[in-house]
Parts: structure tokens; C-alpha cells; sequence
């Protein structure tokens, strides 16, 4: 008998792994897309003559679209739901795959690379809102992580790609690269449940049960039901609750965090990368981009390393040590 109960436990364990896995591939697109374009540019600036003012905006197009993705995805997810918001990124993602491949001209390009930004920004909103809400209590926080995760390794993972494209197969192709994990992501979609917390809130309360029911049990089922409904009584949904004492404070602390952490100038500078290295002597587009492979590697050995740092150090000495080793590095780039 608890054989048969072990069984089952390592079953609906292994569900909701498998479900996480498929939202973080939406983590993983977000870096791929992100990133491509590094090892891209270099081809892309000598085939259209690009000026510095073209350059910068073929850099910069998927992170405007980013902004407006991200302002519309806490509003779509909450109107058609986690899974139908991760749907609509899929598609996006796979539009700007095929035309940014295809792109005649540099105005095509940045139009369809603004609309892979908006599934970028849909991505970073929906995928680790998504694994929260359908991860058991117990594995939550691990299975959220696996998104931030998810990113770094889809950021390595287009460095590497361009580095072997960049013998003959050009830079059409490393956006062609995007769809296979597109491919993945669209097929996961078929075998993932709406979350049960966008379920209750629009009054699918069984609906909400059987999905809760298929990743933890019964009893633990109706538990988390209940728990669920509590929290919903005590929001309203307004966007005036983020101003309320005691979270206003928490609010603005954790903005100006995520804000001066893209503004120290880190993110660009792996964008970049190739293009820095060209200049510091490595001439070949491949030894530039291998370069930058080993930046992108050393992100993730990093973020593992975060991962298990955080729970010795705790948040706050983490943050300011990660932001002292910031400036230091950057002083010492520039």
C-alpha cells in the first residue's frame, strides 16, 4: 500500500514537473531571442552597411516591444488566463522566428523583432507566474527559479548557436535557430492545465479542483482550494493596492531594484559583446562570438552559484555584494 502511495506521489511530482518545464521554455525563448541577435549583428552590419543610429535600434527594437509586452501581460493573463497569455507569446515568438529570417529589408526586421519583444515581455510575466501558481507549496520557490534559470541557459544556448553558424550559414539562419524551441513550446501547450488560482477567480471552482487534484491529491486538493478562495476575498484586483501602506515602501524598493540593475549597463554589454570583442583584437566574427560563449557560461556557472548562495547569505548581503562586483567589473571593462 505505500508503494502504491509512493507511486502515485512520484507521479503527480514528476506532472508538475513536467508542466513547469514547458511554461519555462517561454523563460528559455525570452533569453534566445534576447541574445541571437548579439552574434547576428555582426553579419547584419556589414550586409546593410548599418550607420550607429541603424545599429542601435536593430540592437534595441526586441526590448521596446519588451516594455510593451510586459505593461499588457499582467492584463491579458488575468482576462484569458495563464495558459491562453503563454498561447498568444508562442505564436509571437514564432512570427518574429520565420520574418526576421526572411526580412528583406531592415524596417521588416525591426517590426517583426518588436513583436518577438512583445512575446519577451508576455514571457517574463506569464512563465514564472504560471510555474507559481501550479507548483505545490513545497516546491515552489525551486520550481521558480527554474525560469530564471531557463533564461540564462537560453541566452548561452543562442551564443552557442551563433558561434557554429558563423561558419557559412549566416545570420539568417541563427534567427531561423528560434524555432525549434518554438516547436517545443507549442507542443508542451497541448498538455498543460489553465492555473487553478485564474480558474477559481473566474468562478470555475471544479474545474480548478480536477487540476489541483491531478498535482497534489484529493485532501491536499480542497485544502489549497480553500486557501486559494481566502486569498481572493482579500483582493480587490485595483491597481491602488500596490499603493497601500506597508506595501507602497516594498513597491518602490523593489521598481528602483529591478530598474538600476538593467541601468548598470551589464545587459547591453553582453549584447554587445561581440562587437567589444572585435574591437579589443579578436577580427574573425567566430573568435569574437566564441568570446562571448564564454561570458555566457560563466552567467549561468554564476546563477547556479546565486541559487545556492542566496540561502547562506540571505537576499540583501547578496544584492549588495552583487552590485559592488558589478561596478568593480564594469570599472575595470571600461
Amino acid at each position: 500500500m505505500s508503494s502504491i502511495t509512493n507511486d502515485a506521489a512520484t507521479h503527480k511530482r514528476s506532472y508538475v514537473y513536467l508542466v513547469s518545464l514547458v511554461a519555462a521554455v517561454g523563460g528559455f525563448l525570452f533569453g534566445y531571442d534576447i541574445s541571437i541577435i548579439s552574434g547576428a549583428v555582426i553579419f547584419m552590419k556589414t550586409e546593410f552597411n548599418l550607420t550607429p543610429t541603424e545599429l542601435g535600434f536593430v540592437m534595441s527594437s526586441a526590448q521596446i516591444g519588451c516594455i510593451f509586452g510586459a505593461m499588457m501581460g499582467g492584463t491579458l493573463c488575468d482576462i484569458f488566463g495563464r495558459k491562453k497569455t503563454i498561447i498568444v507569446a508562442a505564436i509571437l515568438f514564432g512570427l518574429t522566428t520565420v520574418f526576421t529570417a526572411l526580412a528583406p529589408n531592415l524596417t521588416i526586421f525591426n517590426i517583426f523583432r518588436f513583436v518577438g519583444g512583445l512575446g519577451i515581455g508576455l514571457a517574463s510575466i506569464v512563465s514564472p507566474m504560471y510555474i507559481a501558481e501550479i507548483a505545490p507549496s513545497s516546491i515552489r520557490g525551486r520550481l521558480v527559479t527554474l525560469n530564471q534559470f531557463a533564461i540564462c541557459i537560453g541566452l548561452l544556448s543562442a551564443i552557442i548557436v551563433s558561434y557554429f553558424m558563423s561558419f557559412g550559414l549566416g545570420w539568417r539562419w541563427m534567427f531561423a535557430s528560434q524555432g525549434i524551441p518554438v516547436i517545443f513550446l507549442a507542443a508542451g501547450l497541448f498538455i498543460i492545465p489553465e492555473s487553478p488560482r485564474w480558474l477559481i477567480k473566474k468562478n470555475r471552482r471544479n474545474d480548478a479542483l480536477n487540476v489541483l487534484t491531478k498535482i497534489n491529491g484529493t485532501a491536499v486538493a480542497q485544502a489549497e482550494i480553500k486557501e486559494i478562495e481566502e486569498s481572493l476575498k482579500v483582493e480587490s484586483g485595483k491597481f491602488s493596492e500596490l499603493f497601500q501602506k506597508g506595501i507602497r515602501l516594498a513597491l518602490i524598493i523593489a521598481v528602483c531594484l529591478a530598474f538600476f540593475q538593467q541601468w548598470s549597463g551589464a545587459q547591453p554589454l553582453l549584447l554587445y559583446a561581440p562587437l567589444i570583442f572585435q574591437k579589443a583584437g579578436f577580427a574573425q566574427a567566430s573568435d569574437a562570438i566564441f568570446q562571448s560563449a564564454i561570458l555566457a557560461g560563466w552567467l549561468v556557472l554564476c546563477t547556479i552559484f546565486a541559487f545556492w548562495l542566496v540561502e547562506k547569505m540571505g537576499r540583501r548581503q547578496l544584492l549588495i555584494l552583487g552590485a559592488l562586483t558589478m561596478a568593480v567589473g564594469m570599472i575595470c571593462t571600461s
